[in-house]
């Protein structure tokens, strides 16, 4: 009940289970009570990746990251309706947590299996803050998806995501157009950006297949 009452302050969040939201609650009884609500489907926590190379191995050693059932009960739970309704650009919301939320389910729209095989990615470097909102397995390369609206420079965390991974392709989720970029790392590195709109994160699959027609 407790978890019910404030978790929803809590998506998009890296999260620690001992005394979740200010309570009393040990490490064990918070884990085993999200894992109660998880398969009631009631929230989803998925965790980090520290490598940008198959296999994706979940590093449970590291804070997981929560989301929630639904946007819409969300935004209400958390009193920020009026906010997200009065936003020209989602991404300011929250320091856009909100936006992280819509593309965690846009995701599993497309491939309601990617559940089970959802995580982000942290670099496993001592001190280093680098993280990329979301990584998955697409036929056997690792793609990493960034929810910003930043100009390319400012993807430092994607920049180095990429500097190690052996794809050529990652993903940003934006409110602008579907777009394709080529784009180079400070090591030389060249790979591909795909931009893609909120709204067609649920095409996301279908983009990837034809991603030739976007030359």
């Amino acid at each position: 009940r407790h978890i019910i009452r404030t978790c929803w302050n809590f998506t998009g969040e890296q999260i620690i289970f001992e005394r979740f939201a200010s309570s009393n609650y040990r490490s064990k009884e918070v884990k085993e009570a999200f894992n109660a609500l998880e398969k009631a489907m009631l929230v989803h926590v998925i965790y980090p990746v520290t490598s940008a190379k198959l296999p994706l191995l979940s590093d449970y050693r590291k804070r997981p990251k929560l989301f929630c059932l639904e946007t819409g009960i969300t935004n209400y739970k958390a009193k920020i309706q009026e906010e997200v309704l009065l936003s020209k650009n989602i991404e300011d919301v929250w320091r856009g947590k909100i936006a992280e939320q819509i593309v965690f389910h846009e995701l599993q729209a497309f491939n309601y299996s990617l559940q089970d095989s959802m995580h982000f990615w942290r670099r496993n470097q001592q001190g280093s803050e680098a993280e990329v909102d979301f990584v998955f397995n697409y036929k056997n390369q690792i793609i990493p998806i960034e929810v910003k609206s930043g100009v390319i420079g400012k993807l430092k965390s994607l920049h180095l995501f990429m500097e190690e991974s052996e794809s050529d392709l990652a993903v940003r989720v934006w409110s602008k157009a579907l777009s394709l970029e080529n784009v180079e790392t400070k090591s030389g590195k060249q790979f591909r950006l795909l931009n893609v709109p909120f709204y067609y994160v649920c095409m996301l699959s279908k983009i990837l297949e034809n991603l030739e027609k976007l030359n």
